[in-house]
């Protein structure tokens, strides 16, 4: 996942693909990661990619409150990560 706007120390993102309940994987934000605005790597099994669109959900602050979701189309590399 690319770095994003207001990427924050802590922030915790979710991957999802069909099922939003069960995430594929997840990611805590490191203070190296949001200082120095790094891509985040997540990983799926292309198999598991049906239509080719995931869901991100990203939590962050003190109460751990959903800060944004995105829908996206991911660029797919030979390892299974994506961003």
């Amino acid at each position: 996942m690319r770095a994003y706007a207001g990427q924050l120390e802590g922030d915790f993102i979710e991957l999802f693909c069909t099922d939003l309940l069960v995430p594929v994987d997840f990611h805590t934000v490191t203070e190296q990661e949001a200082r120095e605005e790094k891509p985040i790597p997540l990983h799926i099994c292309a198999s598991r990619l049906p239509d080719g669109t995931v869901r991100f959900r990203v939590f962050g602050g003190v109460l751990a409150r959903p800060r944004c979701e995105l829908n996206k189309k991911p660029r797919i590399l030979r390892s299974g990560a994506f961003y």
